[in-house]
């Protein structure tokens, strides 16, 4: 646990693993893996602030050469896996070999970037029957858009129209944001474009 109120340099981070990254006045120094569910993000404490924080490897502005190793290493170690992106596709499945080049090429990016875009697998839950939904509702798995027709989840035929999970050219692209209301026990719906994601009961 990162003590919050030392200035000095915690003795068990290294004094060459410095970095200087956007936001913040001073040395940063890594240590950490803080555990996110968003992959990528590094743990740093800050001398001058006397606190630990979290950064990505796009953050960073300059830094050691030693950082720059350690960086690499720690993004190569924690790529999510082919199943993070996907879920249990089996190496016969008609789609394998395309999802596996585009995790790869997701994998490529995040080493790169430091920020991984592949987004993550899980269950789609239906909506229940009294829930209140606007005509159009979508949601995004993995690097997938998923639409709500007909009482079931379906992959979109046309993802061209999506640009993550934002539908091109609609008021929540324009303003970069999303109207969220409660939809039902689970879900929590946009009431301007439609974008689903779900939430615990």
């Amino acid at each position: 646990m990162v003590d919050q109120g030392k200035k000095e340099l915690l003795e068990d981070l290294d004094a060459d693993l410095w970095v200087i990254a956007k936001g913040y006045r001073g040395r940063l120094y890594l240590g950490w893996n803080p555990h996110l569910r968003v992959p990528g993000r590094i743990g740093a404490w800050s001398t001058d602030y006397g606190f630990g924080t979290r950064i990505s490897k796009s953050d960073v502005l300059d830094s050691s050469p030693e950082s720059k190793i350690w960086i690499d290493a720690y993004l190569t170690g924690s790529e999510p896996s082919f199943e993070y992106m996907f879920g249990d596709v089996t190496e016969d499945a008609d789609d394998y070999e395309a999802k596996r080049e585009r995790w790869q090429a997701q994998c490529r990016h995040y080493r790169k970037s430091g920020d991984w875009s592949g987004g993550d697998w899980f269950e789609l839950d239906p909506f229940e029957e009294d829930a209140t939904l606007p005509e159009f509702v979508f949601t995004r798995r993995a690097d997938e858009i998923w639409i709500w027709a007909n009482r079931a989840w379906k992959i979109a035929p046309d993802p061209s129209i999506f640009d993550g999970e934002m539908v091109i050219g609609s008021i929540c692209q324009q303003r970069m944001d999303h109207q969220f209301y409660r939809a039902d026990s689970m879900h929590m719906v946009c009431e301007d474009c439609g974008n689903s994601i779900a939430v615990k009961p």
